[in-house]
């Protein structure tokens, strides 16, 4: 007789049939597709209900307002929405029994009043592409069940991406998992759920254009566009913390990313100077020396107290950066 899991909640064995779910779920299946896609997922369907006996619940339609055909959908307790679009095998088929005894388990009575739908939030469409071969897109599945359980207002999209070969295509896949947020933003490998979970939890609409910008310049050949969109009048002051407190490598891209602004509009970094300032007392001298040398580009006399008391560093090459940005700016007045 296999012995329960007690780890899981409630003691409930979650490797058993998901005819001992805790609590009864609702499924949308959307019919569509090409013919071979939606066979299968129907005989998916099919045989979720024989193990389910009733503690699964289907609800077909067809296409509707569903973008990507076939699929699978639970509505989770935040009522964000995951959508399967292929059938999971191997490593994938365990993560998503995962996700639906975790959605069980939450809707249980005994759980009803522990944590409740999280703020509404903007909406965020999310599109993973995986393999059943890729020993790392298992670890992204949860990551992305996770976001849809904890946030409110995410349409989670999953494909296999020998599956969907076209929409891969089209979206530039090279490798999985690869996920794609708002058609902006792109991870390829490891998911930090941590960081995810704040750019798409905040309630600031222009969380995910400042973390486009930031993955522009950080990882190479973007810093041209993000200099474009700066120069354009994007506010640059979100950076002012990246610059002091990334590494060299990273401080390097975005001070080029900075110049190429300042050579299109040499007024387009002033706002940027009032949270620059706390970073010329980094403990880094190098942090220290790259920030005024950067306020000396930008030229605003405001700067200039600051830059003043800099120009007495212990770190001789930090000082002489420093009056060299006070007699620029002082030049320019």
């Amino acid at each position: 007789m296999k012995t329960p899991d007690t780890s899981a909640p409630n003691g409930l064995d979650r490797d058993g049939p998901f005819s001992s779910l805790p609590e009864t779920l609702t499924l949308q299946h959307h019919h569509g597709g090409e013919e071979k896609a939606r066979q299968a997922m129907e005989g998916w369907v099919e045989a979720l209900t024989k193990e389910a006996r009733g503690r699964l619940v289907f609800e077909t339609e067809e296409g509707g307002d569903q973008p990507f055909l076939p699929s699978l959908s639970l509505t989770t307790r935040s009522s964000s929405h995951v959508h399967y679009h292929f059938v999971p095998e191997g490593p994938e088929l365990p993560v998503f029994r995962d996700l639906l005894w975790d959605a069980a388990s939450e809707a249980a009575p005994e759980k009803a009043g522990s944590a409740g739908p999280g703020e509404s939030g903007p909406p965020h469409e999310m599109l993973l592409f995986v393999s059943a071969h890729c020993p790392n897109c298992p670890h992204a599945v949860r990551t992305v069940h996770a976001l849809a359980r904890k946030l409110p207002n995410l349409s989670a999209h999953l494909f296999e991406a020998m599956l969907h070969t076209d929409l891969a295509e089209q979206h530039n896949v090279q490798s999985v998992p690869t996920l794609l947020i708002d058609q902006e933003l792109r991870y390829v490998g490891g998911l930090d759920e941590e960081k995810l979970s704040s750019i798409l939890g905040s309630a600031d609409s222009t969380s995910i254009l400042h973390e486009k910008i930031r993955k522009q310049i950080k990882e190479g050949g973007g810093a041209l566009e993000a200099a474009e969109w700066i120069a354009g009048g994007g506010d640059p002051s979100f950076l002012a913390s990246d610059l002091g407190e990334s590494t060299f490598e990273e401080r390097i891209a975005l001070l080029v990313a900075m110049e190429e602004a300042l050579e299109t509009d040499p007024r387009c970094l002033d706002r940027l100077v009032d949270p620059l300032l706390p970073y010329l007392e980094s403990e880094h001298a190098s942090v220290r020396g790259d920030i005024a040398d950067l306020l000396g580009k930008i030229g605003d006399p405001k700067a200039l107290p600051a830059l003043k008391k800099l120009c007495k560093d212990p770190d001789p090459n930090v000082a002489e950066v420093a009056e060299e940005s006070v007699e620029m700016i002082e030049e320019d007045s």
